[in-house]
């Protein structure tokens, strides 16, 4: 199965990773990122909600590995194990990078009134990688959590470093 569930043609998984979204200097990079996680419905404490994201500008303000060409922003609710990834973002050459975005995630969640599991961690990510290959996963680069509890009767428009 490839992203998004579509079988690939000839029925065998891809270990390739997705294709990169090559930066340009006038244009921002634009990806809309849709998922719907299951709900628990036998809950009177949950009930589904719907969460739009849009990521403007993605700025390093610290300098990463000198051989890092590209990331991955993901998604994923804490206590969760599915992760909604965007496609590989390419990063220029030079230390400090400015990247305009035009990225949305919607997310179908459930939101539980009486915990305090409503976090939704936003990750900079890039490929693992072996001796100099690049192997299956991911390794986290930085993290911000956001609390839905929070924003789900406000709009909100801030800005979050992540760490």
């Amino acid at each position: 199965m490839e992203r998004g569930g579509l079988p690939k043609p000839g029925g065998v998984p891809s270990p390739q990773p997705s294709k990169p979204v090559t930066i340009t200097s006038n244009r921002p990079v634009q990806m809309n990122l849709y998922a719907t996680w299951e709900v628990d419905r036998s809950s009177p404490s949950c009930v589904p909600r719907l969460f739009n994201l849009t990521l403007k500008k993605l700025v390093m303000l610290k300098e990463l590995d000198k051989d890092l060409t590209s990331v991955v922003i993901a998604v994923k609710l804490q206590g969760s194990k599915r992760i909604l990834r965007s496609n590989e973002i390419l990063l220029s050459s030079a230390g400090l990078t400015e990247t305009d975005l035009q990225l949305t995630f919607s997310l179908q969640y459930p939101h539980f009134l009486k915990r305090d599991a409503n976090k939704l961690q936003i990750m900079l990510q890039r490929r693992k990688r072996y001796k100099n290959r690049t192997i299956l996963g991911y390794k986290t680069l930085a993290l911000g959590l956001i609390n839905m509890a929070e924003v789900s009767h406000t709009h909100c428009k801030q800005e979050h470093n992540l760490h």
